[in-house]
């Protein structure tokens, strides 16, 4: 099963990730900037909602 075999991949590199603290470091920054991006998008959309209709 495809299913099985990708889980067991993510799995080993969430471990390999979890055990090295410049890898956590800096999946967690990437994931902070994608967050901080999404944020900013979300406030652009409802700045500009209805103002066009």
């Amino acid at each position: 099963m495809p299913y099985l075999d990708n889980h067991e991949e993510i799995r080993k590199l969430a471990r390999k990730v979890l055990d090295n603290p410049q890898l956590l470091s800096k999946l967690s920054e990437k994931v902070y900037k994608l967050l901080e991006k999404d944020l900013h998008s979300q406030k652009e959309r409802s700045r500009n909602y209805g103002k066009y209709l």
